[in-house]
C-alpha cells in the first residue's frame, strides 16, 4: 500500500490567511464590475443614443447565463485547480471590461455583460470552497465570514469611488477603475506557482485505517456497498479497508482449517 504523504503544516497560517484576503478582494471586485453599468446609466443612454428599454436589455443580459456559469464552471472545480479557475475568471472579468474603456456599441456592450454574467456565476461558491479547503472544519467560520464581508464591502467601498470617477471623468474611466485595472494586479499573486489554493484533501484529513475491524458507520457502509456489488471502492481509504479485511478473512480461514499462517520476515 502506498505510503501517505505528510500533511503540510507551514502553509496553514500565513498562506491560508493570505488566500482569505485575496478572496475577499476577489468578491469586492466582483461587485464593482457589476455595478459600474448601473451607476453610468444616464451617461450610457446619452453616449449610445439608446432608449431606457434597450438599457434594460443590457442590464438583464448579465443574468441570462449567470445560472449556466454557476453550474458548468462550478463543476470544473473538481477537475481544474481552484487557483487557475479563479485566476481564469478574473481574466474573463477584465476582458469584458476592457472594451468599455473606449467607444462601444449597443451590441458589444450587451455581449460583454452576457459573458461577464456567465463568468461571475460561480464566483461566490468557488471562493467559499477555496477558503474552506485551507482551514479545518472548526476554524472555517471566520475566514468564510471575511470572504462574505468582501462581497458586502463592495457597495460600501466601490460605490462612492465609481460614482466619483464617473462624475469627475466619465463612465469609460470608471470601467478602467473597476476590475480592468485592479483585476490585473489581483491575478499577479493568485497565479504564482504556490499551493495557496490547493483543494485536494491532505492525508491527515482522511479517516485512520486503525478503524478497520471496528463498527464505525463508514467502514460498515463501504464494505456492505462493495459486498453487494453496488459500487466499486474509488477512494484509497476504501481500497485499503477492503484489502486489510481480505487479509484478515484469509488468515481466519487458514486458522480454522488447523493451519497456522507462516510469518514472513
Amino acid at each position: 500500500m502506498q505510503k501517505a504523504e505528510p500533511a503540510p503544516a507551514t502553509a496553514t497560517r500565513t498562506g491560508a490567511w493570505s488566500v482569505t484576503v485575496l478572496l475577499a478582494l476577489f468578491m469586492l471586485l466582483n461587485y464593482a464590475d457589476k455595478a459600474v453599468i448601473g451607476f453610468s446609466a444616464q451617461d450610457i443612454l446619452k453616449d449610445l443614443g439608446i432608449s431606457a428599454q434597450q438599457f434594460g436589455v443590457i442590464q438583464s443580459a448579465f443574468f441570462w447565463l449567470f445560472f449556466a456559469g454557476a453550474i458548468l464552471l462550478g463543476a470544473l472545480s473538481g477537475k481544474i485547480g481552484l487557483r487557475w479557475l479563479l485566476g481564469g475568471l478574473m481574466v474573463v472579468w477584465v476582458a469584458t471590461m476592457l472594451p468599455l474603456v473606449g467607444t462601444v456599441s449597443f451590441t458589444v456592450l450587451m455581449l460583454c455583460r452576457l459573458v461577464l454574467g456567465f463568468a461571475e456565476g460561480p464566483a461566490f461558491a468557488l471562493a467559499n470552497q477555496a477558503v474552506q479547503s485551507r482551514f479545518p472544519a472548526e476554524k472555517r467560520a471566520l475566514p468564510a465570514g471575511i470572504v462574505s464581508a468582501g462581497a458586502s464591502l463592495g457597495p460600501v467601498v466601490m460605490a462612492p469611488i465609481l460614482t466619483w470617477v464617473i462624475v469627475k471623468w466619465s463612465w469609460h474611466a470608471a470601467s478602467r477603475a473597476s476590475p480592468a485595472g485592479p483585476g490585473s494586479s489581483w491575478n499577479a499573486p493568485i497565479s504564482m506557482p504556490a499551493p495557496s489554493l490547493a483543494t485536494r484533501q491532505t492525508p491527515a484529513t482522511y479517516p485512520s485505517t486503525s478503524t478497520v475491524g471496528s463498527t464505525s458507520p463508514f467502514t460498515r457502509v463501504t464494505c456492505l456497498r462493495y459486498a453487494g456489488g453496488m459500487t466499486r471502492p474509488r477512494s484509497t481509504y476504501a481500497r485499503s479497508v477492503l484489502s486489510h479485511m481480505g487479509r484478515r478473512r484469509g488468515g481466519a480461514a487458514t486458522s480454522s482449517a488447523g493451519v497456522v499462517p507462516s510469518s514472513t520476515s
